[in-house]
């Protein structure tokens, strides 16, 4: 069975500082509400429907959180949709180009027995789903999504508890010169620790320039982050802690390697490294220090490193998909 996997952008932070230099982020992808996060398994059951579970790399034990949510064609978007402080399930049923009906978000929370479903159509079809981000600084997950427009770029924010019932289709705008939707890469970044942006990532050559917009201002701000490693690099934002800028993980498979760089927006490399063998990146507040950390998966553990602080810590992988919590574009 083939999944389709959103890697989730859940980016929202505690707006409470606790010291100057690191403050406490919240976390992504944390299902327990112990304040950290945790990895999301998903693996699908006897009737092809999923299930899913997290595992805390804490204390190395898994927990099946829901059964039979979601299918072989969902887009896994789980995040704060619904409480500031804890994680829910949440996927995309998108429908094609040609569908008359909206694409379809459902949002379950995941706490042993599971909860009420809540669905709702936002969206048009052949949008591109960019999905979580928390735009106003509340803590609660926001829908984002693209919209195809010639020679524009349409952006709707869906501020998904105030219409937790409707099927609003949230607060659009047109912008002018914003990249190109189809060609550079979406994602979701906080230049300032508390509200979340869209970022456009523009790659012209060997250089790199990061566009980003706050929703729904006119102008957007850029940042020349220099050169990067040969062949494809995908961009996450990675916390350092509330009040404090994001840094940028770009992670990248050649050769048989995977590349992971870190940098700042000055575009000054914090962190790079050259993983032989890994099959994926996630990042998260899986430590109990400082800052959040850059996970390495391969085909039988997790290694995760913390690029600011060096800590280490290498666990048995979990048997499943694993589902990134932050994401970038995704073009239906």
């Amino acid at each position: 069975m083939r999944l389709k996997v959103v890697l989730l952008a859940t980016l929202h932070l505690s707006t409470s500082v606790l010291n100057a230099q690191h403050a406490a982020a919240t976390p992504v992808c944390d299902f327990d509400s112990d304040g950290m996060s945790e990895f999301l398994v998903v693996n699908p059951n006897q009737n092809g429907a999923l299930d899913w579970t997290s595992f805390n790399p804490r204390s190395n034990r898994s927990r099946l959180e829901m059964e039979g949510f979601g299918g072989s064609q969902s887009l896994f978007i789980p995040g704060n949709w619904t409480s500031s402080d804890q994680a829910v399930a949440a996927l995309v049923d998108p429908k094609g180009p040609g569908a008359l009906d909206r694409a379809t978000w459902k949002v379950k929370s995941m706490s042993y027995l599971g909860g009420a479903e809540v669905s709702k159509s936002l969206g048009r079809p052949g949008d591109i789903i960019i999905n979580g981000g928390d735009f106003d600084g509340n803590g609660i997950t926001d829908s984002l999504i693209l919209k195809r427009t010639t020679g524009m770029l349409g952006l709707r924010v869906n501020y998904f508890l105030l219409s937790y019932n409707g099927d609003n289709l949230g607060k659009e705008r047109l912008y002018k010169a914003l990249g190109a939707p189809f060609k550079d890469t979406n994602f979701i970044f906080s230049p300032d620790g508390v509200s979340d942006w869209l970022a456009v990532l523009q790659r012209r050559g060997t250089k790199t320039r990061m566009l980003l917009l706050k929703p729904f201002t006119d102008t957007p701000q850029s940042f020349d982050l220099g050169t990067l490693p040969g062949g494809v690099q995908t961009p996450m934002p990675l916390k350092q802690g509330a009040g404090i800028p994001d840094l940028i993980v770009f992670s990248g498979a050649r050769g048989g390697q995977t590349q992971i760089t870190v940098k700042n927006l000055s575009g000054r490399d914090i962190f790079k490294r050259v993983i032989p063998g890994a099959s994926g990146v996630s990042v998260g507040d899986y430590l109990p220090d400082s800052g959040w950390e850059v996970a390495i998966h391969n085909d039988e553990s997790i290694t995760i490193i913390n690029p600011l602080s060096g800590a280490k810590r290498e666990v048995i992988r979990p048997a499943g998909l694993l589902v990134n919590c932050i994401s970038n574009q995704i073009i239906r």
